[in-house]
């Protein structure tokens, strides 16, 4: 029967040559994987990975504005329980994240939105005033 490798050995072995000399920059999400996979080990138990559906693509000012409304309705409904309750918000995150709300400074060029100021403004007001926790 094989020997079954921890998942530090499975990080490890997964990314030779990552971030030594002649090999390649370590990413960051590379980094902050392993720390969650050296946890998990430490603790005796499956690191907790989980990963966000595809975001939307926000395409105007308008959209974003619009999408921040929406998303704020659905954040507004549990946020005073959320203030309660010492725990982190991930599925309101992945919400947030799924929307496309995350990406809406990137610049047209790059295959944003690229929305104006004003536009991050008033979408960090409107999900602030839903949850404040959040925004």
């Amino acid at each position: 029967m094989p020997q079954q490798m921890g998942h530090q050995a499975k990080v490890r072995n997964a990314g030779q040559g990552v971030g030594q000399p002649g090999g390649r920059p370590i990413r960051p999400w590379e980094f902050f994987m392993t720390i969650l996979v050296e946890r998990a080990d430490r603790a005796g138990r499956e690191p907790e990975f989980h990963v966000v559906p595809r975001a939307q693509l926000i395409s105007s000012d308008t959209e974003a504005i619009d999408t921040a409304h929406k998303v704020a309705a659905e954040l507004a409904l549990e946020a005073a329980a959320r203030d309660r309750e010492p725990h982190l918000p991930v599925a309101e995150l992945d919400r947030f994240s799924s929307s496309g709300l995350w990406g809406i400074t990137v610049p047209k060029a790059y295959g944003g939105a690229g929305v104006s100021s004003v536009t991050v403004a008033e979408v960090l007001k409107i999900i602030s005033a839903a949850d404040p926790s959040l925004g």
